[in-house]
């Protein structure tokens, strides 16, 4: 995956792409599921959108094991194919430390295919040094934290609620 930043209203210079966490691609399968029959260009691929793009993991993946897209089917978003996958429509890729928590749960249950588990790294990609804003240095800055890293391994693990700051709406009457 990668995190593009743009710097507006800078131009010129080189793009870069930083390194900033390793994971691994796996292929996910409902608990109760039966390994699907025939090889993996036989059976049901549940993708995102990044699954149509031979440039993603999920695409380069489909592309590897040779599926063909009459073997594919795109939901609007992960947590969508990781749901039919678990009621068994099919098996879906998924980067393991975001599905962990539904292969704990015992939704969904990793499989293992001739191309999976590998690895995979998310990168961030901006204009080289000099060329891009402070900001962006700052934001890159952060991204290389331990406190980064935690909500990249663990995105919806939220905020305990003494932490929590409802939004506060308020509406203006006119007479």
């Amino acid at each position: 995956m990668h995190l593009t930043l743009y710097d507006h209203g800078v131009h010129g210079g080189e793009l870069v792409s930083e390194p900033l966490f390793r994971t691994q691609l796996v292929v996910v399968i409902g608990a109760g599921s039966p390994r699907p029959p025939g090889p993996p260009p036989q059976w049901s691929w549940l993708v995102d959108s990044s699954g149509t793009d031979p440039d993603a993991d999920s695409g380069r993946l489909l592309h590897r094991l040779g599926v063909a897209e009459g073997h594919v089917w795109v939901f609007p978003n992960q947590a969508a194919t990781w749901a039919a996958a678990a009621e068994g429509a099919g098996v879906a890729p998924a980067l393991a430390h975001l599905v962990s928590p539904r292969v704990r749960c015992d939704e969904l249950r990793v499989l293992e295919t001739p191309a999976t588990p590998s690895d995979a790294t998310w990168h961030a990609t901006v204009l080289q040094p000099g060329h891009r804003s402070p900001a962006t240095d700052a934001f890159l800055r952060f991204l290389h934290t331990p406190a980064a890293t935690r909500i990249m391994r663990a995105p919806g693990a939220g905020v305990p609620p003494s932490r929590s700051r409802p939004p506060v709406y308020v509406t203006l009457w006119g007479a």
